[in-house]
């Protein structure tokens, strides 16, 4: 019950890791009219408490054992509820308890819970630091069998970039209105701003194929894996790997003839044109390598895998 309660904590967090990311548009936009030190103050604040909640969301999700069964993950975890707490407090003192504030205040509140119940639980079950018996050499032999066999950092990064990738286009493909447009192919624009049914599919597809990688990331390194093929679980990351290299490395390649003219089928003059150099500017600088560095840790996790199988 810790652990879910924790990893549920966590999950919630990597929402609002969305959400100020998501701020980052409409802030630089309300704020036009004031200086642009005060603009760069509040974008720099709302980068960052994006960033710290990531780090909450990654103790709670993979490092939720060390929050339990250490008294500095545990006071760790107490902070972190804390900091959910005097969110809650802020809401109220300044913003009110309006009827549109209370949700949100409850949310907060909800959150820190997740973080304080399991430490609360498992607070006396830790001995005090000065408490600890010297480590003999079968506790390190023991920690050292516990080592093998856990998922490497390949599978977490491999994961990390599902959940990224996948909770953008979910942010999408719940109403989230923040770059849809902006980070489609120029043809896909006016899809992405009229939300066209056929287009929202493949936002979801995009989703669902996102859980389905995470979940290749980490079977092969469960022990009730063991009794499956590896040759079964080993595919699908190599899948990955090579579906993920060829759009990261042969994109660029595509606009450059496209916006080159180097494609005769297609004609390009004008805004046509200015549109897609603008996008494949910024699938050089981000999409491809973002693809590329997803390639890479499908492709790391797999040779583990194999190694270790």
């Amino acid at each position: 019950m810790n652990k879910i309660l924790l990893r549920t904590g966590g999950a919630v967090n990597l929402l609002f890791v969305l959400f100020h990311l998501a701020m980052v548009k409409p802030i630089g936009d309300t704020l036009a009219p004031l200086s642009s030190d005060v603009r760069a103050a509040v974008s720099t604040l709302n980068i960052h408490v994006a960033f710290t909640l990531l780090i909450f969301a990654y103790f709670a999700i993979f490092r939720w054992r060390d929050l339990l069964t250490t008294r500095l993950g545990q006071v760790l975890a107490m902070a972190i509820s804390l900091f959910w707490f005097l969110r809650a407090i802020n809401q109220a003192v300044f913003w009110g308890p309006t009827a549109s504030a209370i949700p949100l205040i409850c949310l907060c509140l909800a959150l820190g819970l997740l973080y304080l119940i399991p430490v609360v639980r498992e607070w006396k079950h830790v001995p005090s630091e000065a408490q600890h018996p010297p480590e003999t050499h079968a506790d390190m032999v023991f920690q050292s069998q516990e080592r093998t066999g856990r998922t490497p950092w390949t599978g977490y990064a491999a994961v990390a970039w599902c959940v990224v990738f996948g909770g953008l286009h979910l942010y999408w493909a719940l109403g989230g209105a923040a770059w849809f447009a902006e980070f489609s192919t120029p043809p896909n624009k006016v899809l992405a701003l009229m939300r066209d049914p056929g287009y929202m599919v493949i936002t979801w597809g995009v989703v669902f194929i996102c859980v389905f990688g995470a979940i290749i990331a980490l079977v092969p390194f469960q022990a009730w894996s063991r009794r499956i093929p590896r040759r079964i679980l080993l595919t699908p990351l190599w899948i990955a790997c090579g579906l993920s290299l060829v759009r990261g490395i042969g994109n660029p390649i595509q606009s450059a003839l496209l916006i080159a003219g180097g494609l005769p089928f297609v004609h390009l003059a004008g805004a046509d044109a200015q549109a897609w150099h603008q996008w494949g500017m910024l699938d050089a600088f981000f999409f491809s390598p973002w693809f590329v560095l997803g390639g890479l840790a499908f492709g790391a996790t797999a040779r583990y895998a194999r190694r270790e199988g």
